[in-house]
């Protein structure tokens, strides 16, 4: 309940996650990022948590419901409108004008409450990858299944299948936790040439992970393997340590070389269920 301003809970009552956001949104009366939220939340006595990340689960949580919601029609709770900012869906239903900070605000914010310094890069590629099994799942309408490989098969991070057919696609999933070029919108990334080797039921799916918002950005590059050679760069060609080097802007326009490759991070599923259809053509 409110009080003198604040929200008051019996220490037995203590919520979780997403619905002290939907309780702290509700006081604000405006979309706040998902730290500002968590910060509000725990000096409301809202949350107990002992977790050292508690701004970042709390983003991950509205997230991941935001998208369950998307995938199932359900009526959700929450909308993002921003960068980590995230508002409640209701007030887009009464016609309430969605207040957002300015992006210089939204950039400040996120930099006090992110710092991935301490995670390995061992550890940001595990992350990435759950993501993307994650999106495969939630759009797949149950049509797919997701695994890993049972023992460590060099280049092949997760095996997709359609359900009750034994035609696996090969994923290898390369990530970037920043991007370059002077407007930080190109994306790098090196794969090496001594464990690469082109097949028809192989991809590579290009994920660019923003360290701020905690979020994939919406788009998504999915290479299949025996095209990314006259895509790539080659990098020290003549001597030891070849890699193939994609350089490509984040948000390709219409008509480049890059335009047939990228895709929603939402329509993930959809492509891989037809690039299963397509490749096993080969084999008929």
């Amino acid at each position: 309940m409110l009080k003198n301003g604040r929200i008051h809970f019996l220490s037995e009552d203590r919520m979780k996650f997403k619905d002290a956001a939907e309780a702290i949104l509700e006081k604000a009366k405006k979309p706040l990022h998902f730290g500002e939220i968590t910060k509000r939340a725990l000096d409301e006595g809202l949350l107990d948590t002992v977790g050292a990340t508690p701004g970042r689960t709390m983003g991950a949580q509205i997230y991941t419901e935001i998208l369950y919601d998307q995938k199932t029609g359900r009526e959700g709770r929450f909308v993002k409108v921003g960068p980590g900012l995230f508002g409640l869906k209701k007030w887009e239903a009464k016609g309430r004008e969605t207040l957002v900070l300015k992006e210089e605000e939204q950039a400040k914010v996120a930099e006090e409450i992110t710092d991935l310094s301490g995670l390995t890069s061992t550890q940001k590629g595990r992350i990435v990858e759950n993501r993307i099994r994650e999106l495969i799942l939630l759009y797949g309408g149950g049509a797919l299944s997701v695994y890993e490989p049972a023992s460590d098969i060099e280049a092949i991070d997760l095996i997709v299948l359609k359900k009750g057919e034994f035609r696996p696609i090969y994923l290898q999933v390369k990530s970037r936790f920043g991007l370059s070029g002077k407007s930080k919108k190109t994306y790098i990334q090196d794969i090496r040439e001594k464990t690469f080797e082109p097949y028809p039921t192989f991809f590579i799916v290009y994920a660019y992970f923003n360290p701020h918002t905690m979020e994939l950005h919406d788009n998504l590059f999915l290479i299949p393997s025996d095209k990314l050679r006259e895509l790539a760069v080659e990098i020290n060609p003549q001597g030891k340590g070849k890699r193939l080097r994609l350089v490509a802007p984040m948000s390709p326009k219409p008509g480049t070389k890059w335009a047939e490759f990228i895709i929603d991070k939402t329509q993930l599923a959809d492509v891989l269920l037809q690039k299963i259809e397509e490749a096993y053509q080969l084999f008929r």
